[in-house]
C-alpha cells in the first residue's frame, strides 16, 4: 500500500507531497522546530524508496552547490541533522546545484559568480552557500583612505569577517570623505574589504568571475598604522602598507 509524505512550510506557504514507500508521514514543520531524530528517521524512510523515485539523504552538514546532478535529482531532500534543517534540490545543474531549505523563508544556495541577493556578484561563499561576499560590479569612486596621520581604533581587523565593522570604525572616527565612507554610500550593508577579503576577491579576480578591475592598488579597510592602510595591487596580488592620504581605488562588498 503506498503511502504520503507531505512536508508542509508555513512561512513560505509551500506543499510538497511525494508518493513513497514503505512508512507515512504526516507531521508539519515551521521554521525554528527543532526536529527529532525519529522525526528525521521517518522523513528519510518515506520517501528513499529507489533511484527511480525522489529519495532523502541524512548527513551532519548543509548540501553545497557541488552536491548536484552527478548524484542527485530535482525533489530530493537532505537532512542536515547538524541544524535540523531539511533542503529540497530545486535545480541539479552540474557544480551549481540549487538547495531551499524546507519550512524557511526560501533561502537558496549561492555558487561563486553568481548574482548576489543584492545585485552584486559572488565571490566567497560558506555554509554550503547559504552565507558569503559578493562584490558591486563597478568600482566606485577613487579616494584616499583617510585621516592620515591618525590612528583610527577599531580599525585594525585583517581577517574574512572583519571588514563591515573596520568599515563602522572609519567612518565614526574620521569626519573626512574616506575609502570606507565611499564604500558604504554604494547602498544597505555595503562595506570596504578587509585586507583578507580584499585577497579574496582579488583571486575571483584572477579566475575572471568578478571583472571591471583596473590595474592597480585597491584599498582594504584594514589599518596599519596612523600613517598606513593595506592595498592590494589588482595587476599582481601584492599587498602593502601604503600611506593613507594617497589616492587609490575602491570596491564596495556586502556580506549575506
Amino acid at each position: 500500500m503506498k503511502h504520503w509524505l507531505k512536508i508542509v512550510s508555513i512561512i513560505g506557504l509551500t506543499v510538497i507531497t511525494q508518493t513513497a514507500y514503505p512508512a507515512a508521514v504526516t507531521d508539519t514543520f515551521t521554521t525554528g522546530d527543532t526536529l527529532t531524530a525519529e522525526q528525521l528517521n521517518n522523513i528519510k524512510s518515506a520517501v528513499n524508496d529507489n533511484d527511480s523515485r525522489i529519495g532523502a539523504v541524512v548527513f551532519s552538514s548543509a548540501p553545497t552547490v557541488n552536491d548536484d546532478m552527478n548524484t542527485y535529482t530535482v525533489g530530493t531532500v537532505w537532512i542536515d541533522t547538524s541544524a535540523a534543517k531539511p533542503y529540497i534540490l530545486v535545480d541539479s545543474s552540474a557544480g551549481a546545484a540549487v538547495w531551499t531549505v524546507l519550512g524557511g523563508s526560501g533561502s537558496t544556495l549561492y555558487a561563486i559568480g553568481d548574482a548576489g541577493p543584492a545585485g552584486g556578484i559572488v565571490f566567497h561563499v560558506t555554509d554550503g552557500g547559504l552565507h558569503g561576499l559578493e562584490a558591486a560590479a563597478v568600482d566606485q569612486v577613487s579616494t584616499e583612505w583617510g585621516c592620515y596621520g591618525t590612528t583610527i581604533s577599531g580599525a585594525n581587523g585583517t581577517a574574512v569577517g572583519t571588514g563591515e565593522q573596520n568599515t563602522a570604525d572609519i567612518i565614526a572616527g574620521c569626519s573626512e570623505t574616506t575609502a570606507a565612507s565611499v564604500a558604504s554610500a554604494y547602498g544597505p550593508d555595503w562595506y570596504l574589504p578587509s585586507k583578507d577579503e580584499l585577497n579574496l576577491l582579488y583571486v575571483q579576480k584572477v579566475a575572471d568571475i568578478v571583472g571591471g578591475f583596473a590595474s592597480g592598488s585597491y584599498w582594504s579597510s584594514s589599518q596599519y598604522g596612523s600613517h598606513h592602510a593595506w592595498v592590494q595591487l589588482f595587476d599582481g596580488g601584492n599587498q602593502e602598507g601604503t600611506f593613507k592620504d594617497v589616492t587609490y581605488r575602491v570596491r564596495a562588498v556586502r556580506s549575506f
